[in-house]
């Protein structure tokens, strides 16, 4: 059976050297290929000197390399690892065990150890919490799921459809092993301190968390889902009765439900809705945030707790209903627009 180790890299002449001979010290007949994203640095040169066979790829983005590797491997059981020396090569024989009887193996870890200082304490954080974000929407137990250990069966990542970029490939590895209904499971390992610089951000973990969501959910339900974050976003104080309707905190939230919107549009327009689209559902949104808003409107007239905080009369009040139902669907239409327009300025600059 044959069976291939792949390293994505960028810039990782530091550890390249030192992955590839301890892969060479678990099995000399591991067939080695290194997936590089236009290094600057001698990363690409010191791998085809030790033997490695390199497939490079065209612009920056780990996901995209990865694609693109999956593509041309063929091996009956493939081993991925992080090229940055954190990851223990020695473990490789014990994936190619758990490979027998499961179609994904991960690296977790969490369930092994963590050397001193290899990891930040707000990073170790980050990948608990959106470890139990993956678990919570993918009904899967998991303990690692940013590892960067990965072990596949052929037939399990050639049905792999990776769609992400760059960092937020294991969640989409992840995503696509329960989606497809295959066998996860996970090898304790031990994580070492890497050898130059990290290129993970904390905004990295911001995208990932989106990522996971994004793959769980249709397009239909992320859409009710964001609407119902700008919905309690704006009304949640007044529920909780820490202000009636017109005072300082709603103006607060209200900048706070604009920006919320404005991202709205944003998003759609980098997911290439068109136009029509983009406006309908804003206005669909304002629609939305105003029936919420007449729900805890009329619930508080019920409850002799007015919500406006204002006297209105009685003649007056369709009126009033009416125009604000109005205002608030074009405004919010508009915002959402805007943040569409701004999406595609960005985009031409």
């Amino acid at each position: 059976m044959k069976t291939a180790v792949l390293l994505p890299t960028y810039n990782e002449e530091e550890n390249i050297e030192g992955t590839i001979k301890s892969i060479r010290k678990a099995d000399k007949k591991y067939e080695i290929f290194v997936v590089d994203s236009g290094s600057k640095d001698r990363t690409v040169k010191i791998a085809k000197k030790l033997g490695a066979k390199v497939i490079s790829v065209e612009g920056r983005g780990k996901g995209k390399a990865v694609r693109v590797a999956f593509s041309e491997i063929n091996a009956d059981f493939l081993v991925m690892m992080d090229a940055d020396g954190t990851y223990p090569a020695e473990k490789i024989p014990e994936f190619l065990e758990k490979l027998r009887e499961c179609d994904v193996v991960i690296g977790s870890r969490f369930a092994g150890r963590i050397e001193e200082g290899a990891m930040k304490q707000v990073n170790r954080i980050g990948n608990r919490m959106l470890t139990f974000f993956a678990r919570l929407l993918y009904k899967r137990k998991i303990t690692d799921v940013c590892s960067g250990m990965w072990g596949f069966r052929r037939e399990a990542y050639k049905r792999m459809e990776i769609t992400a970029p760059h960092f937020e490939l294991e969640a989409d590895l992840f995503s696509e092993a329960v989606k497809k209904n295959m066998k996860i499971c996970e090898v304790p390992i031990v994580y070492r301190k890497r050898g130059g610089v990290a290129k993970l951000r904390v905004s990295d973990g911001v995208k990932i968390a989106w990522w996971l969501a994004k793959k769980r959910f249709s397009g239909k339900e992320m859409f009710f889902m964001v609407m119902a974050a700008i919905t309690a976003l704006q009304f949640l104080p007044i529920i909780a009765g820490l202000y009636e309707y017109g005072g300082l905190g709603t103006d607060v939230f209200r900048v706070v439900f604009a920006l919320t919107a404005f991202c709205f549009g944003w998003w759609m327009r980098k997911n290439r809705f068109d136009w029509k689209e983009i406006l309908g559902n804003g206005a669909i949104a304002g629609a939305i945030a105003v029936a919420v808003f007449y729900v805890f409107l009329f619930a508080g007239a019920a409850i002799g707790r007015p919500v406006l905080g204002v006297a209105v009369p009685e003649d007056m009040w369709a009126v009033l209903l009416v125009v604000l139902a109005v205002f608030n669907i074009v405004l919010t239409a508009l915002i959402v627009g805007v943040g569409a327009l701004a999406a595609k300025i960005v985009k031409r600059c």
